[in-house]
């Protein structure tokens, strides 16, 4: 656990811990609970556990805050077995959401080693996507073809 550190990393990429911006509340920092409330993020944060769960990687520490009445919070995934033999290592994956003040405003990102991956784009991945980019095949490139396929099924189905 990272608990109380300013930057929350997986290795590579380093996000800000959402409880050391000035002027939030409902701080928590720690182990994920199984009834956290996620608020409109809970079908997300089920897509992206689903998606991780085969591969042994698990939610395990939120770092949440309200800033302004807007919800913020970083989730780390690691695999349990790495994170027993390793207490201090970096969860593999963070997810993160900062609600802006605007409507449709924030950020709302996976950081995976040094790639930041849009959380509406990699909950469109399939199983054998992200096989491919745990195995180390480049993660954009993944992506593109993913995308490719989708329109040429949206095109073969009008």
């Amino acid at each position: 656990m990272f608990t109380n550190k300013l930057w929350i990393t997986n290795g590579v990429k380093k996000v800000k811990n959402p409880a050391k911006y000035p002027g939030v509340t409902d701080v928590y920092q720690g182990q994920l609970q199984p009834n956290h409330d996620f608020k409109h993020q809970t079908t997300n944060f089920q897509k992206i556990k689903n998606s991780l769960e085969p591969f042994n990687i698990y939610p395990t520490e939120i770092y949440s805050a309200t800033r302004a009445g807007k919800s913020c919070f970083t989730v780390g995934f690691s695999n349990p077995d790495i994170i027993g033999a390793e207490l201090n290592k970096a969860p593999i994956l963070v997810w993160t959401k900062y609600e802006g003040e605007a409507y449709g405003s924030g950020q709302n990102f996976l950081y995976y080693k040094s790639y930041k991956i849009n959380t509406t784009i990699w909950i469109i991945l399939t199983h054998d996507d992200i096989s491919r980019i745990f195995e180390g095949e480049d993660p954009d490139t993944v992506i593109q073809q993913r995308l490719q396929l989708m329109e040429i099924l949206a095109q073969i189905n009008q």
